[in-house]
């Protein structure tokens, strides 16, 4: 049984979906309302989301119709997260070779300077996270010149602090990496984005060896169009998933489990107006809004309270999913990692995934052109936790990746970038 204060809590985490779905799809109605590329695009989910709101409405949705949505849209995510992997890969590749076709500032500091005044940048991070978070965006930006057992044993390095750790960080360390070096994707890419996959293959069947002005605009120009699709589908499933997420909270708790009060059954019927209102006619924002006014706060007192309640402990598999729900990440998944959490990880395990991995990525890189297959590498390796030993080793290692370079034009933008970095870090500003 449930006590009175683990079920105040779930009222809380009620009250504020309850709020938050008018507010999500209010949103999910916006963002599509004046631009009928984006309807239709998304006019099957959006008009699945709308079916599930109208039956919400009605008493008559189901925790595993909430359930098959959130899904689908998690899967959606997951493709739209691969085309973004993959088109960042040539977006590197093509950063390097803007100097080729673009006067840039003349780069009057050395190698050595240059890598000086990084670790200067390194060492003034305030906390171990945010030093390895710069040391990670260093390692992205630099050319990467080695032969592909250097990068084995520097991706080994990487991982040999997941030896004895849990089988569930070494699981996710494998997505990540597995992720941003292409060699996991999802079989139906095609199918679910067929544009953007046109403008991919058209990407990948370039060598990038004797690029013209013309040919290295027109790879720009691709890319600038894919980045603008991915950056307002994955704004529109986001939105998407929020309200979806704000239905299977509700639903997962029920009327029963929400305490009632007069403050609640206000908050109900203008909720439900306002539903009704944006089912009825997605135009009418306007009306909308003036409802909406009356929730002004409501949000954020049910979650201050969700958070005061949370903090005595309690817990339920139901309260968990909740906390999932609620989490800000709002395609996390309910999987049960906790038998996974608690077995620790073989060095032969490790050692078998790692040649399962170094065997996916040869393959690709048998495939790829030499300028790819770098981007590929640069993407792993600050993917990973860091793995120098010492202030002396990073410094020399960024020396290094800069003078064996011999194209200049890839040194100077590498130089250029990674002095852009240091200016523009929000950490800074």
């Amino acid at each position: 049984m449930e006590s009175h204060r683990l079920k105040r809590r779930l009222s809380a985490a009620a009250g504020y979906a309850k709020v938050r779905l008018a507010l999500d799809f209010d949103l999910c109605c916006e963002s599509v309302l004046n631009d009928p590329v984006k309807a239709g695009l998304t006019r099957d989910y959006q008009n699945q989301l709308s079916l599930l709101v109208e039956e919400h409405r009605s008493g008559s949705l189901t925790v595993e119709q909430v359930s098959e949505l959130r899904k689908k849209l998690i899967h959606t995510m997951e493709i739209l997260t691969a085309y973004t992997d993959c088109f960042q890969i040539y977006e590197y590749v093509l950063n390097r070779q803007e100097r080729r076709f673009k006067q840039g500032d003349e780069i009057r500091e050395t190698e050595a300077e240059l890598a000086g005044r990084l670790m200067g940048y390194v060492g003034s991070a305030m906390d171990s996270a945010e030093q390895n978070r710069r040391i990670q965006d260093i390692i992205e930006q630099l050319p990467v010149r080695f032969t592909k057992n250097k990068f084995f044993a520097q991706v080994q390095e990487g991982l040999s602090v997941y030896k004895g750790g849990s089988k569930e960080s070494l699981d996710q360390i494998f997505y990540m990496i597995e992720t941003v070096s292409m060699v996991r994707l999802p079989d139906d890419m095609e199918e679910e984005q067929s544009d953007l996959w046109i403008l991919l293959e058209e990407l990948r069947k370039t060598d990038f060896k004797d690029l013209t002005q013309e040919t290295y605009q027109k790879y720009l120009d691709i890319l600038q169009i894919a980045s603008e699709r991915l950056v307002d589908l994955s704004g529109i499933y986001l939105s998407m998933e929020d309200a979806v997420n704000d239905l299977y909270i509700l639903e997962l708790i029920g009327k029963d489990g929400i305490e009632a009060s007069a403050r609640g059954l206000e908050e109900e019927e203008t909720v439900s107006q306002i539903l009704k209102i944006l089912l009825n006619s997605k135009h009418a924002q306007d009306e909308a809004l003036e409802l909406m006014v009356r929730l002004e706060g409501k949000q954020e007192s049910y979650y201050e309270e969700y958070l005061r309640l949370a903090s005595a402990g309690e817990e339920s598999e139901l309260s968990n999913k909740i906390d999932i729900l609620l989490s800000g990440s709002a395609f996390a998944v309910f999987d049960d990692v906790a038998q996974n959490s608690a077995e620790k990880v073989s060095e032969q395990e490790l050692s078998d995934r790692e040649e399962a991995y170094f065997e996916k990525i040869r393959i690709l890189f048998g495939k790829l052109p030499k300028s790819v297959t770098r981007a590929v590498m640069a993407k792993v390796l600050s993917s990973l936790p860091v793995f120098f030993q010492s202030a002396g080793e990073l410094e020399q290692y960024i020396a290094n990746s800069l003078e064996a370079c011999t194209d200049v034009y890839e040194k100077e933008t590498s130089m250029e970038l990674l002095n852009w970095m240091m200016e523009n870090d929000d950490a800074l500003v």
